[in-house]
């Protein structure tokens, strides 16, 4: 027979147990609140640590410079100090630069230990001389117009453009690979009259007339052949030559003799 009696201990032991699996529980529970609270006070102090922020323009590298100096183009980086170095825009301070400085292209890059900004730029060439609204500066080889105060020192690309304008910034970027590659070598474009089209040459002046860009690689072939020119003629006896009418075989001469 079976006795409905409870036993004393066995009763008292499961309590107990169940009281050490609370005590357990409330344990691990601060445990846990602790580990998560020392994890983040410990990043809060890495993330706010000296060495994360930028206290002067001494931590931005400048790289890819040539024409340009480290000087001049950190002069144009307007940060506030100290920064913390992941409140610094990369994407301001390329436009910064490239408002400010003749760059075709700008990378900023963020590192750590140490805090720096890296910054990588592209240069834009001066391939040609030309003034614009009185002033002295360059083109590069897309047609954008660099004023001469925008390097610290004075160049001398070997190309000099008259006229410059809109209607020449429009064309030059498939103009200038032609007048680049020319067998004749081509020291000046005149292109004061936007309908006539003049190359100052090693075998003189040539008048092109209207510019298209089929028409002048015809020009210049036919100017390659006639390469022998100067042992014919005294090139102080003739003006120009005539290549507005590609169609003729031979170019015509504008004498210089009455």
């Amino acid at each position: 027979m079976v006795s409905g009696k409870v036993n004393p201990y066995k009763f008292s032991e499961r309590r107990e147990q169940k009281r050490q699996k609370r005590r357990w529980r409330s344990l691990k529970g601060y445990w846990q609140a602790g580990l998560c609270s020392t994890i983040l006070w410990g990043i809060w102090q890495l993330t706010n640590a000296p060495l994360w922020y930028l206290y002067s323009l001494d931590q931005v590298t400048i790289e890819g410079e040539h024409l340009l100096t480290e000087a001049s183009l950190k002069s144009h980086i307007k940060l506030p100090f100290p920064q913390y170095v992941f409140q610094a825009e990369p994407k301001t301070i390329g436009q910064q630069l490239q408002t400010q400085a003749p760059l075709e292209a700008v990378e900023v890059n963020r590192k750590l230990f140490p805090a720096q900004l890296v910054v990588k730029v592209k240069e834009r060439i001066p391939v040609a001389r030309a003034m614009y609204r009185g002033k002295n500066g360059y083109l590069d080889r897309y047609g954008i117009w660099i004023p001469a105060s925008s390097y610290p020192q004075k160049l001398t690309p070997p190309l000099a453009v008259l006229g410059f304008s809109d209607h020449v910034s429009r064309h030059w970027a498939e103009l200038y690979p032609l007048l680049a590659s020319s067998p004749v070598k081509i020291h000046q474009v005149n292109w004061l009259d936007a309908n006539n089209l003049i190359l100052h040459t090693e075998l003189g002046i040539v008048h092109c007339g209207d510019y298209h860009q089929d028409t002048l690689i015809s020009q210049l072939e036919q100017l390659d052949r006639m390469r022998e020119l100067p042992k014919y003629l005294n090139s102080t006896d003739v003006r120009y030559l005539d290549f507005r009418d590609i169609s003729s075989t031979t170019a015509k001469f504008r004498s210089s003799i009455p």
